[in-house]
C-alpha cells in the first residue's frame, strides 16, 4: 500500500441515493478503489467472502444492487471545485475521478448507472514533480531540507580529522568493493528446490516517478558494477518505499529466497550491552559507513540466486543489498574482524554500519578517532 497522498471529498451516487464519502488517494497497485472499515461500517453492506460479493441493503436503496468494477474517467464533470490551486493541462492526468458500474447480471436497465461525482477534485499529479505528502513528520523533513543549505566537508570536519577528508568523500562510496574473506553467500537448504518453488517472476507495477527513479537506480549501479543483466531462473521482486524526506529507496522482495536460505547464526550486538560500556564517557564521535552493505560483494556464483526483476529488465547484484536475510550478520561479522583489536581495547562499540567512538577525555579521543579513520582509509570505506 502507498502512502495516502490526498484526499477528495465527494459523494458516491448508487442508484439516487448519494453516501457521503471521504477519499484517499494512494498508489494501491491495480486496483483503483479500495473500500476501508469505516465506511464498510458506516453503510453496512451485505458481503459475500466466498464469492466476494458486495450488495447493499433496502434502507440504501430499493433493490439490492452489486457493484461489479469500478473504471477511471478522465473527463471530470463540469463544476468541480478543486481543492488546490489549478494548474495548465499541460502534462498527463494521472487521476481523474471514478465511476462505479453495476453488474450487467443485477442491473437495472432503466436505473441511472452508478457514479462517483467529486465536489472537491484531486489534485493533479504532474510528471517530474514530487508527490506532496499528507504524512506530516514526511512534511516537516521535507520542509527541513529544502531550507537548509548543503555545508562542505571543510565546513563539517573538525580540524583534527581533515586530513583523513577522502574518507568522507562521495566518491569513495562508490568504488567496486574487492573480494575479502567476508563476501556473502546465499546456501540454499537441501529440501529447498527452486525449481518447483517457483521463480517468483511477479513485476510489481510502479508509478511514473518510480518509473524514472528505477532508470537512474539501474544506469549508477550498472555504471559501478554493483549489478549486471541476468539470465537467471530466479527473480525476485523490486519496488520502491518513501523515506522520510520523500525520496525513494529501492527495495527488493527476497521473502521466498530467504525462505530457502540457510541461515547464518552470527550474532548483532545487544543494545543493553552496548549501553553498558558507554559508563563514564563523556565524548562521543559517530561514524556511519556509507553504502554499508555495497561495501561487500556477493560470493563469485551466487550472484544470480539474488537477481530481481523489474519492468526494465532482470538483474543480478555483485554486491550486497537490502533484504537478503544473512546480509546483517555477514556485515556485522566483516566490521568485527577489521576493528577487533579496538573493539577488544573497550572504546569502541560496532553495530553493523554505526561506529561510535567513545572517551573520557579529549586528547584520547581525537587519538582513536583517527585511529578508526585510518582502518576505514586502508579498507577503502567511506563515512558519511
Amino acid at each position: 500500500m502507498g502512502t495516502i497522498t490526498h484526499r477528495v471529498e465527494g459523494t458516491f451516487n448508487l442508484h439516487g441515493k448519494k453516501l457521503p464519502t471521504n477519499w484517499y488517494v494512494a498508489d494501491i497497485g491495480r486496483d483503483d478503489v479500495l473500500f476501508g472499515m469505516s465506511w464498510i461500517r458506516k453503510y453496512n453492506p451485505n458481503i459475500d467472502w466466498e464469492s466476494g460479493r458486495i450488495t447493499f441493503k433496502s434502507d440504501i436503496i430499493k433493490k439490492q444492487q452489486q457493484i461489479h468494477k469500478y473504471q477511471c474517467e478522465h473527463d471530470p464533470p463540469e463544476g468541480m471545485l478543486w481543492n488546490f490551486p489549478l494548474k495548465p493541462l499541460n502534462q498527463d492526468l494521472v487521476v481523474s475521478f471514478v465511476r462505479a458500474i453495476p453488474d450487467e447480471d443485477d442491473a437495472d436497465p432503466d436505473s441511472e448507472r452508478l457514479t462517483f461525482n467529486p465536489s472537491r477534485a484531486i489534485e493533479l499529479w504532474y510528471r517530474k514533480k514530487k508527490i506532496r505528502k499528507i504524512n506530516k513528520s514526511t512534511e516537516i523533513a521535507i520542509a527541513a531540507k529544502k531550507d537548509q543549505k548543503e555545508k562542505t566537508l571543510d565546513e563539517i570536519l573538525p580540524d583534527f580529522v581533515k586530513d583523513y577528508r577522502q574518507v568522507f568523500e562521495k566518491k569513495a562510496a562508490s568504488r567496486f568493493p574487492p573480494s575479502r574473506p567476508w563476501d556473502h553467500a546465499i546456501e540454499f537448504k537441501k529440501d529447498f528446490d527452486h525449481h518447483t518453488k517457483g521463480s517468483w517472476r511477479k513485476i510489481y507495477p510502479l508509478t511514473y516517478t518510480e518509473r524514472i527513479e528505477l532508470d537512474k537506480f539501474i544506469a549508477e549501479n550498472l555504471e559501478k558494477g554493483y549489478i549486471r543483466k541476468s539470465k537467471s531462473p530466479l527473480a525476485s521482486p523490486f519496488f520502491f518505499v518513501t523515506k522520510k524526506d520523500g525520496s525513494l529507496r529501492p527495495v527488493q522482495d527476497y521473502r521466498a529466497l530467504n525462505e530457502g536460505t540457510i541461515k547464518n547464526a552470527y550474532p548483532l550486538p545487544l543494545i543493553s550491552d552496548i549501553i553498558d560500556r558507554l559508563k563514564g564517557a563523556t565524548i562521543f564521535t559517530k561514524l556511519d559507513v556509507r553504502a554499508g552493505y555495497n561495501n561487500v560483494r556477493i560470493k563469485e556464483g551466487d550472484e544470480w540466486k539474488a537477481a530481481f526483476i523489474t519492468p526494465s529488465g532482470l538483474f543480478e547484484p555483485t554486491v550486497m543489498f537490502f533484504g537478503l536475510c544473512n546480509a546483517p550478520a555477514t556485515f556485522q561479522n566483516m566490521m568485527n574482524d577489521l576493528f577487533r583489536d579496538m573493539l577488544q581495547e573497550g572504546w569502541m562499540v560496532i553495530y553493523m554500519d554505526d561506529i561510535l567512538i567513545f572517551s573520557d577525555n579529549v586528547e584520547d579521543h581525537h587519538e582513536r578517532t583517527r585511529r578508526a579513520l585510518q582502518r576505514l582509509k586502508d579498507n577503502k570505506k567511506s563515512n558519511s
